[in-house]
């Protein structure tokens, strides 16, 4: 359950308090997600998870895929590519693997926020799926730009190397008696190698 502020005075700003109940929010939808799916979750459970009164869910999100939509970019900007800090004279396969990395690693500490990145967009609408090819093709653009692609072989390539990604990592978060994601980072490091010769 989401840790909630304490009650009574306190010297946080409206705009700290606000975030703060996004996050709850956000935690809460995860949460709730996880143990009903996206069709039987509903504004009470979010909010009496969370611990603000529905008023306070509508003040912020005029709806629970409203809800969704916002949980889903944060999340992506979570998951994204990024690879911290490198060696100067790191090849495009090492920028890579750092990336990927992070980018399991971040799935597998939080696999509540992971289902709701992976596994349950497909279940909250087109507007969701929409924004989730969006975020993609923003992950297909940095992968290219990653390896230098710049023919249209190579951007296929680097889109089936993404949707290979999120295709075997949703199914290691669906599946329950799977194993780790972070299982996934050498098979794939191999395949863009055999994909890129990086």
């Amino acid at each position: 359950m989401a840790a909630k502020l304490p009650p009574g005075r306190h010297r946080l700003t409206r705009e700290e308090v606000a975030a703060d109940q996004r996050r709850r929010m956000i935690a809460a939808l995860g949460e709730v997600l996880q143990d009903k799916g996206f069709a039987g979750t509903t504004v009470t459970d979010i909010s009496e998870r969370a611990r603000v009164s529905k008023q306070t869910f509508y003040e912020h999100y005029d709806s629970k895929q409203a809800c969704f939509l916002d949980a889903y970019a944060r999340i992506h900007d979570r998951v994204s590519l990024a690879a911290g800090t490198l060696p100067e004279k790191s090849t495009p396969l090492d920028v890579f693997s750092a990336v990927l990395t992070n980018y399991l690693d971040t799935l597998s500490r939080d696999p509540a926020m992971a289902r709701v990145y992976l596994v349950e967009v497909y279940a909250a609408g087109p507007e969701a799926l929409h924004a989730r090819m969006r975020l993609q093709q923003r992950t297909v653009d940095s992968v290219q730009e990653v390896f230098g692609i710049d023919d249209e072989e190579g951007r296929f390539a680097c889109r089936a190397l993404v949707a290979a990604i999120a295709s075997l990592a949703t199914h290691e978060l669906a599946d329950s008696d799977s194993g780790d994601v972070r299982s996934l980072h050498a098979p794939l490091v191999a395949l863009a190698e055999r994909l890129f010769g990086a």
